[in-house]
């Protein structure tokens, strides 16, 4: 009997550690970032994986109190089929009305049918990052935001995304980290953030272990797992994302929502993660 009990509570602790979302607030400071952008808002949702957020829920109330200036959605919006992507539809179209929406491709959307649902993102409100960029401008003031396609299956293009792009401070969305797993950094001097997505932070993680893997080809990786790292003259963030795949639970690796403030600093060792939530 007991045994039993300890089972079922043992599923049930599993069942809503993985619903839980966890809002995670962070300052990236930089010597590259123009002061009129000193408190510009991000907030940064990936790996979706067909979950979606209740306009009316609780996670969702915390990205509208953030008042982001911009949001960045970086991929993974199904599993295996695009129609995956139509329960997304009401919080796409409400992540618009609140801010610029700004959406790149997952591995998962390409083998699912990007046309498709960058279709739909674009139906919903989003602006769609394909290898391109945007430039966004503030009291005279000068930011370029890139998207690349995946990285990780390779459909990226950073020198397509850049093609014309002023020499401006830049922030880079791309679904997958695997441009840094060599450690080494050859994207362009102006690119001060990375934002990606893609390992899950592992999703299920093993007590003093860790994450197994970080789905970029690394067992038992130690580095490119999640959260905030410098690589080379670029500031790295990894989003555990908000779905899961293969296995639809997370141990040890909450679900994941990002409010980012980008602040100009003489100094790059400010940058930190100011906590969870």
């Amino acid at each position: 009997m007991l045994a039993s009990f300890s089972k079922v509570f043992s599923a049930f602790y599993i069942w809503r550690a993985s619903r839980r979302i966890s809002i995670e607030k962070v300052i990236i400071s930089s010597q590259q970032v123009p002061s009129e952008f000193s408190g510009f808002r991000i907030a940064l949702l990936t790996d979706f994986h067909g979950r979606t957020l209740e306009p009316a829920g609780e996670a969702f109330r915390e990205i509208s109190h953030f008042m982001p200036d911009i949001i960045c959605l970086g991929g993974d919006y199904v599993n295996s089929h695009p129609l995956q992507a139509e329960r997304l539809r009401p919080m796409l179209r409400k992540l618009s009305e609140l801010a610029p929406t700004y959406a790149v491709s997952g591995n998962h959307d390409h083998r699912a049918g990007w046309s498709k649902l960058s279709s739909l993102l674009s139906e919903c409100g989003a602006y769609v990052l394909a290898n391109s960029h945007v430039v966004i401008e503030k009291a005279g003031a000068k930011l370029c935001l890139a998207g690349v396609n995946d990285p990780a299956s390779g459909h990226d293009d950073l020198k397509a995304a850049l093609f014309s792009a002023p020499q401006e401070p830049t922030i880079c969305i791309a679904h997958s980290p695997s441009w840094f797993v060599h450690r080494q950094n050859t994207l362009p001097p102006q690119v001060f953030l990375v934002l990606a997505g893609h390992t899950h932070g592992g999703q299920i993680k093993l007590p003093l272990i860790g994450a197994v893997t970080n789905a970029t080809g690394m067992l038992f990786p130690r580095r490119l797992v999640e959260g905030l790292s410098r690589e080379g003259h670029t500031w790295l963030y990894i989003n555990r994302g908000l779905g899961y795949t293969k296995v639809p639970i997370r141990f040890m690796s909450p679900a994941e929502i990002t409010l980012i403030t980008l602040n100009m600093s003489s100094g790059e060792a400010e940058s930190k993660i100011e906590g969870g939530k």
